[in-house]
């Protein structure tokens, strides 16, 4: 074998090794990566799972907290209108008038009972004031505006009508305890402007 052929040979070997050390090289980095996407995902993955647990855990939480039963709904009575009442025989018009307003004083007038002095705040539907529940009431309602407020239900029943600062609501959410009622507006900005105040809470009877 010439000199030639042996320095040949040589370089051959060395380009071959060198490939050989390459390609080791490129399979080291792929296997990385590899492993680096795969703990990426498992990380995702647990992330996911821990979030769902969590959420099913505050849905649930929540769907305690706003249980309605039918014992803590008030009833809400329709008042039908007077009937017609037929003149007598004979009978004035002023006499059927005087009938008329006798059956009217004996049909019961709305009453307001005050029940005590409570811290009144004022919640929206963004995300800060109601989370993922917008809207939506634990009576089952759409919030409104001058109508919807939350009650702590062990004290204000659902449904009631209360009396606040001379307007009329009703209690159709919950969300606060003892003697606080929260009112719905629509405007976040005028939550805050209206901060916190107490006023005399009445309710019909």
């Amino acid at each position: 074998m010439t000199k030639i052929e042996r320095e040949v040979r040589r370089r051959e070997r060395k380009r071959l090794a060198d490939i050989n050390r390459n390609n080791i090289e490129v399979f080291k980095v792929m296997l990385q990566i590899s492993l680096v996407a795969l703990a990426i995902i498992a990380g995702i993955t647990i992330w996911f799972w821990a979030a769902a647990q969590q959420a099913q855990e505050v849905q649930a939480a929540v769907l305690r907290h706003h249980r309605i039963t039918a014992s803590s709904m008030v009833d809400i009575s329709v008042v039908e209108p007077l009937p017609l009442t037929p003149p007598e025989d004979g009978e004035p018009p002023q006499a059927i008038e005087i009938r008329m307003a006798t059956k009217a004083e004996a049909v019961p007038e709305e009453h307001w009972e005050s029940i005590g002095r409570f811290k009144c705040t004022f919640y929206c539907s963004c995300r800060k004031c109601s989370g993922k529940w917008g809207h939506s009431t634990a009576s089952g309602a759409r919030c409104q505006e001058n109508l919807t407020v939350a009650v702590d239900p062990k004290v204000i029943p659902l449904g009631t009508h209360l009396m606040i600062d001379g307007k009329e609501y009703i209690a159709q959410d919950t969300g606060v305890k003892g003697h606080w009622i929260d009112i719905f507006m629509e405007s976040h900005q005028e939550c805050l402007r209206n901060g916190v105040q107490y006023h005399e809470v009445k309710v019909r009877r």
